[in-house]
């Protein structure tokens, strides 16, 4: 009597659906792409025979050969650092009307110096009355509340760099020294805004310490493309 093993299985077999060009975040730069697809296949005696279905697709970058979803077709760097940029200017302005309101008072130094700085960043004037709508939203929000301002802090901070995490103390200090000393309410934010950045608090109070009250200089509008 003979005995036959019949050996069936599945696998995955790839088939390239398109070629060409794209941005690689991971070369960072323009490389060469295959759009591929994957279907999974019924085999007989390891021979694919019948397909079974699509597994997925991707993008594989010819260099690096690192894979991502279809979506990094329509990637573009240009577009993504200037939502960035615009993402961080709100942030800042945010962050210094926060440090301003911190001892309830507002006072006109400290509105020019936000608008100064805004001007420094942006290389745009921010009206009054953009500067009032700011002040609006954030008085809606219970400020004396740590664990609200934490929320806010890691809400608007969460993603920056080194160098954006400098810019912002820097502008803190600035507001809150704009007019002549810092108050405990302002030393309280600025404590929160270095934990919430990642900085000690022992380290943010000698900061605080070694302040003179004189202006501090931020990186020209020119430095905001290293953020």
């Amino acid at each position: 009597m003979l005995y036959f093993i019949i050996v069936w299985g599945s696998r995955g077999i790839n088939k390239t659906l398109a070629i060409g060009q794209f941005y690689c975040p991971q070369c960072e730069g323009e490389e060469g792409y295959k759009h591929i697809r994957v279907r999974n296949f019924f085999t007989l005696y390891f021979i694919p025979i019948i397909p079974m279905g699509t597994l997925g697709e991707y993008i594989e970058c010819q260099h690096c050969q690192f894979t991502y979803k279809k979506a990094i077709l329509c990637y573009d760097p240009d577009a993504e650092r200037e939502k960035a940029l615009a993402e961080f200017e709100i942030a800042i302005t945010r962050v210094m009307v926060m440090v301003m309101l911190a001892d309830g008072v507002i006072e006109d130094s400290e509105l020019e110096v936000i608008q100064r700085i805004y001007l420094q960043l942006t290389e745009r004037e921010l009206s009054r009355e953009e500067l009032g709508e700011y002040i609006e939203d954030l008085e809606r929000v219970n400020l004396n509340d740590p664990r609200e301002r934490r929320r806010l802090l890691r809400k608007m901070l969460g993603s920056l760099n080194t160098n954006g995490c400098e810019m912002v103390v820097k502008a803190a200090f600035m507001v809150a020294a704009a007019d002549g000393e810092i108050l405990q309410g302002e030393q309280d934010m600025l404590e929160q805004i270095g934990v919430t950045l990642g900085i000690k608090i022992a380290r943010v109070r000698q900061m605080i310490g070694d302040f003179d009250g004189q202006p501090l200089s931020l990186p020209d509008a020119s430095g905001k493309k290293a953020l």
